[in-house]
């Protein structure tokens, strides 16, 4: 194709290339946290809701790449045109589906697929064509130059309009904006990319150069099959370093959107470092970090959940950035010219797609760990190796050399992992791991006795000594704890009626008597299996217990719909997950819900040991709202077993309240009225209450 000039008006026309390329990136990435957290509650709360929600993202950006490609295939630009826009205005039509509640029947047996499809039924064909866009806008743009490469940048502006959506989401949207008005808020800024991007294709249709110009066919045979493979994989690994050091920073920490946008947004960042036109990926500086990242990458792994959250935060966020930076810095330096534009975003989105499948879909089944995380370093360190050979611009080193160190360095690296997974796992019994985290029964041998432990993700939620016949209840439920006197002084009356939103080993139930009624709500099949079959608590208590699978507050709405109230002495939210409690718990609906189930001078209990997450200002305000005190029982650890504990016991039963005045561990709970933070269903933020 001879050279070309472009044409005066492509001189204001860039601009609206520009502003299109912008928005749609903007849309495409803003309306991820909104979704992902407005299905959070339906599913539990659990980390793996967005590694769900990420695995249909880059589905459906997959797809829009294909649509591009094909799209860019067509000789006629007319027809490309007609068509985007024709697909464009049905969206119009079915983007108020977003604002649409939807009903899944059967969530348990198949949480991913059902996710799938709430997304796909909510968003489905507006983010397919909002992944188009980009793609379709830079081939488009193309048409008016063949100069090498002059259409990257702009998939540097789409990223960086792309970190803008995800920048601005929790520290502006979340902060002010309820759910309800966020997507509100992004319907307006669909209708007026529509708007924008009829005009530019209109604009675009009338140009008669352009459409003389593009009946050319596209030429993919210049691309090597060593650039296919690198385009693919390097992307895909990208993708699952992003999804797994998400998956055990929300698990470590609490599934919110800060920690999904974060982790994004350095991924995206490394994208536009690397594809601007200033290109700052150089091998001699990334290479040597990476290398350092990987030795903390497996540090982090098995020691990182040790760490303060704002360690955590800064550790996993400078292993991500610059092992994304290494591997979209290599990926740099094997992009194709102009002719392949499509097919190498193609081979992007395939990418992503691929890591997100194997992140998502594959991992929870080969491995009982986040295994892929450690196993996604040492693929880099592979892909980089090959990366290098395949390179043009090798120094002048004898290849024999540069693969020796490159083997050996492997090797040590494996070695490693196997040294320090061995030591972390020596006392494991066994491990299980599904849609709602990972567990581990533990024999922790403590000088002549052996502690039995349920592991959930980095947390203890039970524990058993198996040297003795019957002991004292210790761990988080002891004696002296908020729980402990909450359930003797329920069980003044004659029968005790108790639920318990979070199973754990079962611990609750060694304190039930004969005739008391002991309800426990867990949305894990895991936990109730290893509490069943590992821990005695359950098969051994007197009291009558049944276990109701199922999210607690979904479970408890439906039993009152079809029974009513169950008329509770005591509920117990204990509902930890690793250190994360679920949103949907604390807030004001799931409050009223709770005492609509508890008899007058009922107690609610709340377990709100944390490492990472301060709830009181929440339930302060809670209780608050509702008329009721405040009663904090806090516990320390000690050598007798007992770990550190925090006890929230909320309540207007003033014989209860004077009851524990004398009580050492127990005081009244005292926030100041601006620090008090209200939840809603509709409104509330994590990021608000993070412990630094």
């Amino acid at each position: 194709m001879a050279q070309q000039t472009i044409p005066t008006e492509m001189s204001m026309r860039k601009y609206l290339f520009l502003l299109n390329i912008l928005t749609s990136a903007f849309l495409l990435f803003q309306i991820q946290p909104i979704l992902a957290k407005g299905i959070l509650p339906t599913f539990g709360g659990g980390a793996s809701v967005w590694t769900t929600s990420m695995l249909f993202f880059q589905a459906l950006l997959f797809l829009g790449y294909f649509h591009a490609y094909c799209l860019s295939l067509l000789r006629s630009v007319k027809l490309q045109l007609i068509i985007q826009l024709t697909l464009l205005l049905i969206s119009a039509g079915i983007v108020s589906n977003l604002l649409q509640q939807v009903a899944i029947e059967d969530i348990s047996s198949a949480p991913e697929m059902s996710i799938l499809s709430i997304l796909f039924i909510q968003i489905g064909l507006p983010f397919y064509l909002l992944s188009s866009t980009g793609v379709l806008l830079q081939h488009w743009y193309t048409q008016y130059t063949v100069k090498k490469n002059s259409a990257y940048p702009y998939y540097a502006w789409s990223n960086l309009g792309s970190l803008a959506a995800l920048l601005t989401y929790p520290f502006l949207l979340e902060t002010y904006l309820g759910l309800a008005n966020q997507k509100i808020l992004w319907l307006i800024l669909y209708s007026f990319f529509l708007l924008i991007n009829a005009a530019l294709i209109v604009s675009i249709y009338r140009d008669k150069s352009i459409l003389r110009i593009s009946k050319v066919r596209l030429s993919i045979n210049k691309s090597k099959r060593s650039h296919l493979f690198l385009w693919i994989s390097l992307t895909a690994a990208g993708v699952m370093i992003l999804l797994s050091t998400t998956h055990l920073l929300t698990l470590n920490i609490t599934p919110m959107p800060f920690l999904w946008v974060l982790p994004l947004s350095l991924y995206l960042v490394s994208y536009i470092l690397s594809f601007s036109k200033y290109n700052l990926y150089s091998r001699s500086y990334w290479l040597p970090m990476f290398l350092f990242c990987i030795f903390a990458a497996l540090l982090m792994f098995f020691l990182g959940s040790q760490f303060n959250s704002l360690s955590q935060i800064l550790m996993y966020s400078l292993i991500l950035f610059v092992t994304c930076m290494v591997c979209h810095g290599e990926l740099r330096q094997h992009t194709p010219g102009p002719e392949n534009l499509t097919l190498f975003y193609l081979c992007l989105a395939a990418g992503g797609f691929l890591g997100g499948m194997l992140v998502t879909l594959m991992a929870p089944i080969v491995f009982i760990k986040l295994t892929e995380y450690p196993i996604t370093m040492l693929l880099i360190y592979l892909l980089v190796g090959i990366s290098y050979f395949v390179s043009r611009s090798i120094p002048n080193l004898p290849k024999s050399k540069i693969f020796t160190a490159w083997s050996m360095g492997l090797v040590g690296l494996v070695v490693s992992y196997l040294v320090l997974d061995k030591a972390y796992t020596r006392f494991d019994i066994i491990s299980a791991r599904n849609f709602y985290g990972y567990l581990t029964v533990k024999d922790v041998h403590i000088g002549q006795h052996i502690s039995r432990r349920l592991v959930d993700g980095t947390t203890v939620h039970g524990s058993q000594n198996l040297t003795k016949a019957r002991e004292p209840i210790k761990g988080y439920f002891g004696s002296n704890t908020g729980i402990s006197i909450a359930i003797k002084y329920a069980q003044r009356q004659s029968i005790m009626k108790m639920a318990v939103i979070g199973l754990g080993a079962g611990v609750l139930a060694e304190y039930g008597r004969n005739a008391d009624q002991i309800d426990f709500y867990e949305i894990n099949p895991n936990v109730n299996r290893f509490a069943n079959t590992y821990f005695d608590y359950l098969p051994n208590s007197v009291a009558k217990t049944d276990v109701i699978l199922g999210d607690g507050r979904l479970s408890l709405e439906s039993e009152l719909r079809q029974l009513g109230s169950k008329q509770l002495d005591l509920l117990v939210i204990d509902a930890f997950s690793s250190d994360a409690i679920p949103t949907h718990l604390i807030t004001l609906e799931a409050f009223h819900l709770y005492w609509q189930h508890l008899r007058e001078n009922g107690l609610l209990v709340m377990h709100i040991t944390n490492n990472h997450i301060d709830l009181k200002p929440v339930i302060s305000a809670l209780a608050d709202d509702l008329n009721k005190q405040v009663q904090i029982f806090k516990s320390y650890s000690n050598n007798l077993g007992n770990y550190a504990s925090e006890w929230l016991v909320i309540s207007d039963n003033l014989e209860f309240i004077n009851l524990i005045e004398s009580k050492r561990n127990s005081t009244k709970l005292v926030i100041a009225e601006g620090d008090k933070i209200l939840w809603t269903d509709d409104f509330n933020n994590l990021l608000s209450v993070i412990k630094i």
